[in-house]
């Protein structure tokens, strides 16, 4: 019995990283869409920096206050602004998730000026 209890001990200390995911990170983003024509759609993509696909997309109205949360943290990562049908398309900068300790990393998109 003790030899089975040392090997399941063994196996969980060492072989069951999986369960313990890679730290999370967070960061804000704000910002104003200003201009949206009627009936237009948009959504915030997010996308890790350097990849062409996003990682989540979300629905946003005209004002933004998104607390966003990501794995791994340290990451960097950059957000797009699309909207349809107009077809309004909008990147910014990049912006390092944080490691989910004191004050998160805020990304501040400003005001959006929708345009054709």
């Amino acid at each position: 019995m003790t030899r089975l209890m040392l090997m399941y001990c063994a196996m969980c200390t060492g072989g069951c990283a999986f369960l313990f995911p890679a730290a999370h990170g967070a960061f804000i983003v704000t910002g104003q869409l200003s201009g949206r024509p009627d009936g237009d759609r948009c959504v915030m993509e997010l996308f890790q920096e350097h990849e062409s696909t996003p990682v989540r997309s979300l629905k946003v109205s005209d004002k933004i206050d998104r607390t966003i949360t990501v794995a791994p943290a340290g990451d960097s990562y950059f957000v797009k602004i699309v909207c349809r049908p107009s077809g309004f398309v909008f990147t910014s900068k990049p912006i390092d998730s944080g490691q989910g300790q004191g004050k998160l990393p805020r990304l501040d998109l400003g005001t959006v000026q929708i345009s054709r």
